[in-house]
C-alpha cells in the first residue's frame, strides 16, 4: 500500500473523524449508541445458529464441496492433467 504505516494513521484519523460526525446530530448519535447492542444480538443469534445440527450437517457438505473443488482443480493444474 503506498504510504504504508502513514496510511494507518490517516485511516485511524478518518475513523475518528466519522464518530465526530456522527455524534454531531440527534439521530445520528442514537444510531450510533444502538450499534453495539446491535451487533452483540446478532452476535448472539449467530452463536446459536451456529450450534444447530441442521447447520453443522450443511455445513460439513460445504466443506467436503469445497475440498472436492479443489481437488478438481489441482487435478487440472497438474502436468498432463488436461
Amino acid at each position: 500500500m503506498p504510504g504504508g504505516v502513514a496510511m494507518c494513521y490517516v485511516v485511524l484519523a478518518f475513523f475518528v473523524f466519522l464518530l465526530w460526525a456522527l455524534t454531531q446530530k440527534q439521530d445520528t448519535l442514537q444510531a450510533l449508541l444502538v450499534t453495539p447492542i446491535w451487533f452483540a444480538l446478532l452476535g448472539i443469534a449467530w452463536a446459536l445458529v451456529r450450534h444447530r445440527p441442521g447447520h453443522k450437517a450443511r455445513y460439513a457438505l460445504f466443506q467436503q464441496e469445497l475440498q472436492s473443488d479443489k481437488d478438481t482443480l489441482a487435478d487440472a493444474q497438474a502436468p498432463g492433467g488436461n
